[in-house]
């Protein structure tokens, strides 16, 4: 497992960048800090291994701040997206296996706190800011917030070595600004469906990103011998990434595409439909940080296989805000082409709503360890037949942490209970 995570000491840190001995404007109240690696013998009891790449500005880390370069993108914090494991892809095969890591970071320049507040005037703001933005001072400033996404290549899944991307600053994927200079050549993919170019509102940054792999149909023309398409503008991957809109400061979840996975061409927010089950109090607060998973099942010899119910081909697991209670839960859709999602409505509801805590449209148990909100999912699959969702949850106190939830058609979850065994690890 990798993991992001911040340190007290990175928190309180100073810019780099900055002459003056008084501390910079906050990192953003975020988890993201730098990126470790943890390893499980059963996927449920984890130990963190002190063992990190040789070049990472700390000791014991994966993935460190970026030291080696002043302009990058990731020099004041980092986060993890994805990692894809090694594998032939529809565009590469490669013979000895090479990890890819799709990770976000942020750099010392400053932004605006205000811009990334929603604009509410229901409560007695100005039509600019609304009334929270009334109660931040305006020459309030976050360092690191304009998020951008990279990437990084390992053989072992210990050391790492960045891929410079296209962007000045390294990254692969930027927000798009029509302001920004720098942004005239973020590349806007072309839609085949009627031959336009998509639509992409301007982003206040680019996080999470969530990379699927397009497998190469059966009626496509595939490379001898290697299995990848033989179409050079074939969309091998989607990248979905979480933003806010510039305009709207609505929190969605955009889509982009690319032929090798290193290059992309943005499509603009991902497009929604309400399903039958769907209620839109449950992310009308805005969507963020998803994972998309292929439908499978396991066949007679043990092997998982493309479920051929006649379901749709994918799902896809994201974190939506209420707007009753302003609380995360897990929602989920669906999809038949990556492109087009039918909402689904609730996955995975906050600790303590019902039994279980799993779809039942409960308020939470205060003393549940993640009553508070629940989000950032990862599903795989398992041996057995089942599917284990990794997810964060928060607390009344605030505090965070990682649990585990169990289904066997990916509709209806139920959470793992861990007993912790650490006095029988520490023998």
């Amino acid at each position: 497992m990798w993991y992001h995570g911040r340190d007290a000491i990175l928190d309180s840190s100073t810019s780099s960048s900055s002459a003056s001995s008084s501390p910079s404007p906050p990192l953003p109240p975020l988890s993201t800090g730098r990126i470790g690696r943890a390893t499980s013998r059963n996927g449920l009891l984890w130990r963190r291994d002190d063992e990190g790449s040789v070049d990472s500005d700390r000791i014991g880390t994966s993935l460190g701040l970026n030291v080696d370069s002043w302009y990058g993108f990731d020099t004041s914090h980092i986060g993890l997206g994805q990692v894809l494991l090694p594998m032939t892809t529809p565009s590469i095969r490669s013979e000895g296996g090479v990890y890819v890591m799709y990770y976000m970071g942020g750099n010392h320049e400053l932004t605006d706190l205000v811009s990334y507040l929603p604009r509410d005037s229901d409560d007695g703001g100005d039509e600019d800011g609304g009334g929270r933005e009334g109660l931040i001072p305006p020459n309030a400033k976050l360092r690191g917030m304009k998020l951008r996404i990279g990437a990084a290549i390992s053989q072992d899944g210990i050391t790492w070595g960045r891929i410079e991307g296209d962007d000045p600053t390294g990254a692969c994927m930027v927000p798009y600004d029509a302001s920004d200079i720098n942004n005239v050549d973020v590349s806007i993919a072309k839609d085949d469906r009627t031959g336009r170019y998509y639509d992409v509102d301007e982003e206040l940054y680019c996080g999470w990103p969530e990379v699927v792999v397009n497998p190469v149909g059966p009626n496509e023309n595939t490379k001898k011998g290697s299995g990848a398409s033989t179409d050079p503008n074939r969309n091998n991957f989607y990248m979905y990434y979480s933003t806010m809109l510039k305009e709207s400061r609505a929190k969605t979840i955009a889509c982009a595409v690319s032929n090798n996975g290193f290059a992309w061409s943005k499509m603009g927010a991902v497009e929604f439909v309400d399903g039958p089950t769907y209620s839109s109090s449950l992310d009308g607060g805005g969507c963020a940080r998803c994972n998309v998973v292929r439908r499978s099942s396991l066949n007679e010899d043990g092997l998982w296989e493309q479920d051929a119910t006649g379901k749709a081909s994918w799902m896809m697991f994201y974190e939506g805000v209420s707007i009753e209670d302003g609380r995360h839960r897990i929602l989920a859709a669906e999809s038949d082409d990556l492109r087009v999602w039918t909402k689904l409505g609730l996955a995975l509801d906050v600790g303590g709503a019902g039994e279980g805590g799993g779809n039942d449209d409960n308020d939470g148990d205060d003393e549940a360890w993640d009553s508070r909100g629940v989000g950032s999912p990862h599903v795989i699959r398992l041996d057995d037949g089942f599917f284990r969702m990794y997810y964060t949850g928060e607390g009344s106190d605030g505090r965070t942490a990682i649990g585990v939830a169990r289904s066997v058609d990916m509709i209806v979850w139920e959470r793992e209970r861990v007993v912790e065994l650490s006095s029988l690890l520490n023998r």
